[in-house]
């Protein structure tokens, strides 16, 4: 027998001869289509990933990439359309009625540098009288290449401090700037031998590193050593 699944209740466990409905087919399409493109467009940019370079022969290199939130892909070069002659055109990726499920792309040109909604500007192309290409420029400006993917990354550390007085207060800097950089910084684990101390994490805002505090709680001289570990989405 059929059940729902625990977050978004679509339906799942269906064999043959159970009856599904029309308005459950479209609960699964319509929260795919919501949930993941939503997540990709709050995540990344719009933009080439890898590839996608014009080339001397009025085409567009094989590459993939953002567009719309669609993720596009092409395994060939492609003809640009749209291209005038004796002009310099602007030339952009947009989506089209394939790009959702089969992740297509069309190459357009144009003399106006506003492109198409949703589209990405990937450069520019000049050809003379003939149609012959004269230049390309796949760095013009406005155009995002290299669309990196996020992923998440980790970084560690520890150190010591040694006889820390009575009473005494710290105030650490960590730079974890040469292990992770975070664009996204996750929570700070941060480990400390004994019981002596207490401890806060500060400026955990940073992408770069974070402060710790501590005070010597004892009544004797302590030694404040510490470990910490850190995860959070790197470019």
């Amino acid at each position: 027998m059929a059940t729902t699944t625990a977050i978004y209740g679509l339906p799942t466990g269906v064999v043959a001869d159970d009856f599904v409905e029309p308005s459950h087919h479209n609960k699964v399409t319509d929260t795919l289509d919501r949930v993941l493109g939503n997540f990709l467009k709050s995540i990344m940019a719009d933009g080439a990933r890898s590839g996608w370079s014009i080339t001397a022969d009025a085409q567009v290199a094989a590459g993939e990439g953002l567009i719309a939130g669609c993720w596009c892909k092409t395994i060939a070069a492609q003809d640009i359309s749209g291209l005038t002659n004796n002009a310099t055109n602007y030339v952009f990726g947009q989506t089209t009625t394939g790009s959702p499920d089969q992740g297509t792309v069309a190459f357009v040109a144009q003399l106006s540098p506003t492109g198409p909604t949703g589209a990405i500007f990937l450069g520019t192309i000049t050809l003379d009288a003939t149609g012959e290409v004269t230049a390309f420029d796949n760095d013009a400006a406005g155009v995002d290449r290299n669309l990196m993917r996020l992923e998440i990354g980790s970084a560690a550390g520890e150190g010591c401090v040694e006889a820390v007085p009575s009473g005494g207060s710290l105030s650490i800097p960590v730079d974890h700037t040469e292990a992770a950089s975070f664009i996204v910084p996750g929570a700070i684990n941060l480990q400390v031998a004994g019981e002596h101390f207490d401890c806060e994490v500060k400026q955990t805002h940073s992408g770069s590193g974070f402060r710790i505090a501590a005070t010597n709680t004892s009544s004797y001289p302590q030694d404040f050593s510490y470990t910490w570990t850190r995860y959070g989405f790197v470019q």
